[in-house]
């Protein structure tokens, strides 16, 4: 629906629906009065309706997400154009491996050199489940300077919102 539907001059509406004959000054600034209420009304709407339009444009993609926490949490210094002003970025983790995964010989004595190369088929190396041995990997890292000052029970919130379900993220502070 247009947003012109919603631009409804009631004062203007008001004195249109009077009859003719009761169109007098005194009885339009009554009129006007008592349709002040239904103007806050009609702006308190198109204000939650801007708001809900732009939080629909948030979703799970790294982009938006990082654009909604700048919008969010950090509205006082957000600006797209100048890079210098410390911003929240959220970075994707699916090009990092994660955590060094380390891999030990069991009573070698004394070859206890990493890495390890086994040479005969005699010699096997058997690896734990991978998550038993790292902690849970997160799919993308949300970078917060300090100097944005964030209550973590409400950034976590909208984050929780926000990001796809099933992804695992982790905060991080930064100085810059």
């Amino acid at each position: 629906m247009s947003s012109n539907t919603y631009k409804t001059d009631f004062r203007k509406l008001g004195i249109l629906l009077l009859p003719s004959c009761l169109r007098r000054p005194f009885l339009a600034g009554v009129l006007s009065a008592l349709l002040s209420a239904f103007e806050a009304i009609r702006d308190f709407c198109l204000k939650y309706r801007e708001n809900t339009l732009e939080r629909l444009k948030y979703n799970g993609q790294v982009c938006r997400l990082e654009y909604c926490l700048n919008r969010i949490f950090n509205s006082d210094n957000f600006s797209k154009s100048d890079p210098s002003l410390p911003r929240i970025i959220v970075e994707d983790t699916q090009f990092y491996a994660g955590q060094l995964y380390m891999v030990y010989r069991r009573n070698s004595g004394i070859n206890n050199k990493i890495p390890v190369f086994v040479d005969s088929d005699l010699e096997h190396i058997v690896l734990n489940r991978r998550a038993n041995n790292v902690s849970l990997p997160a799919d993308f890292v949300v970078y917060v300077p300090k100097s944005i000052a964030i209550n973590t029970a409400n950034f976590s919130a909208v984050v929780n919102t926000y990001k796809t379900q099933g992804k695992y993220w982790q905060l991080v502070r930064t100085d810059n």
